[in-house]
């Protein structure tokens, strides 16, 4: 039990999954096309000290107009990483019901609309769990000059990307629809 207890804080010391600098953007121009499917991006990187499982991610662009962004692309249960290497490339998906107002830890998962965030163009928010269950949140913004800045890197939150998802009512409404198919379909 001692060595457990000595290997979970060993693991809690540092513990982050990152995005990876040529995500977003190629030579200053940005290379994700909100809106359009099939969009590709290089492997998420775990820097931590221990593996990463259960890893979801979502990306959001910047509001239009004052108005929340519509697009958005998620990383449903990357395959796990274990220290300091890079997963293989990401095709991002566009299906999900998470709303960009919806916050983890004080940050939305959104860019928001303010004088601190000119010039991101999009925010990637990762959860993931270490081998004791445990989840984590790591919050990076792309700003157009700089590259990946992160905001934030947050232990023991309460709920990761897809059980954010599965709390709003479109994925539960689908759910159900899904579930009642599931149930005529069978002979």
């Amino acid at each position: 039990m001692l060595f457990c207890v000595h290997q979970e804080r060993l693991f809690s010391t540092k513990r982050s999954v990152c995005p990876r600098s040529g995500m977003v953007s190629s030579g200053g121009r940005p290379f994700i096309k909100f809106g359009q499917q099939g969009q590709v991006i290089d492997g998420l990187k775990n820097i931590g000290t221990g593996p990463a499982f259960t890893i979801y991610g979502i990306l959001f662009g910047p509001q239009v107009n004052s108005q929340p962004p519509r697009d958005r692309y998620v990383v449903w249960n990357h395959p796990a990483l274990t220290p300091d290497v890079t997963g293989d490339k990401i095709t991002l998906l566009q299906g999900c019901h998470i709303s960009s107002d919806t916050i983890i830890k004080g940050y939305t998962l959104s860019v928001p609309d303010d004088a601190d965030h000119n010039g991101v163009i999009a925010r990637f928010t990762l959860t993931y769990h270490d081998v004791f269950g445990r989840k984590y949140a790591s919050i990076s913004d792309y700003q157009s000059q700089i590259g990946w800045m992160k905001r934030g890197h947050f232990s023991d939150i309460e709920h990761d990307i897809y059980e954010l998802d599965q709390q709003t009512p479109g994925a539960k409404q689908s759910n159900q629809h899904f579930s009642r198919a599931g149930k005529i379909a069978q002979p």
